[in-house]
């Protein structure tokens, strides 16, 4: 699997490098082909973030997006709804972790009860995440985001599934969320990102608060969750700096709780 992974990086970077000699006529003119294009950048970047500045490309797509959506001439709407949902989440996806504001509308989505799609769940997600940052979430989001089943849930592909854990986390702190987000990462399936470490720490850091207080999730949950969050940040560090470094916030953490732990436990 891991000399797979490699192959097919190498072939992406020089797929994208030479993709890079022709941007300049592939974006010349506005549209669907050019949103296109820089959507593919923009998942490029999420691999690769020093390959290219992923609020600029999102800017631009979201500037373009809005454009083609207010032209008279255009005559693909089901297509542009399609791509106005991929930028929605990507943008989303990327200013939660980089806590920035979004720009681009909601997109038109049908009836929580109704939705069949993952993209359009994955919307519903962010549409809850961007409400929440704004204080306007509503009680109907929040009661469909609740009522997910299992069935449903694990039937999802991870990245999507892991969308649904990130959102518990960041709605409601808690360790059996973080366990399960961790758990999702952990899949073969599952598209590493670099946003994919900021949420590992945010899960990590949570896991570590658990594990000096007397919230009801086992002991060995807590401990093969943290282990894992330890060593995908290890293993990350080698591709992305910001594992390293959050690795050792972790490591940081851990010994200021242990010694927390430790004086109320003498007095």
């Amino acid at each position: 699997m891991g000399e797979q992974r490699l192959a097919l990086h190498h072939l992406a970077a020089d797929a994208h490098a030479r993709a890079l000699k022709h941007i300049d006529k592939a974006t010349a003119e506005p549209s669907i082909s050019t949103l296109q294009v820089v959507i593919l950048l923009i998942l490029y970047t999420l691999f690769d973030p020093k390959s290219g500045n992923v609020s600029q490309q999102l800017g631009f797509a979201v500037r373009l997006a809005i454009d083609l959506a207010g032209s008279d001439s255009y005559e693909q709407p089901s297509t542009l709804l399609t791509l106005h949902k991929i930028i929605y989440c990507l943008e989303n996806h990327v200013c939660n972790v980089l806590v920035r504001p979004t720009s681009l509308p909601e997109p038109s989505l049908p009836p929580r009860s109704l939705i069949e799609e993952p993209l359009d769940l994955m919307c519903t997600l962010y549409c809850l995440r961007s409400r929440t940052r704004q204080h306007a979430a509503d009680d109907t989001l929040d009661k469909s985001f609740l009522s997910l089943d299992d069935v449903k849930l694990h039937s999802l592909h991870p990245n999507a599934r892991a969308t649904v854990w990130e959102t518990r986390l960041m709605l409601d702190i808690s360790v059996s969320a973080a366990c399960q987000l961790v758990e999702t990462y952990a899949e073969d399936e599952y598209i590493v990102t670099f946003l994919t470490v900021h949420w590992v720490h945010k899960a990590a850091m949570t896991i570590v608060d658990a594990e000096f207080t007397s919230e009801g999730q086992s002991r060995h949950e807590i401990i093969l969750a943290y282990g894992r969050a330890t060593a995908f940040l290890g293993k990350w560090s080698a591709r992305w700096e910001a594992a390293g470094i959050l690795l050792d916030c972790l490591h940081s953490r851990l010994q200021v709780a242990a010694k927390k732990k430790e004086a109320s436990v003498s007095r």
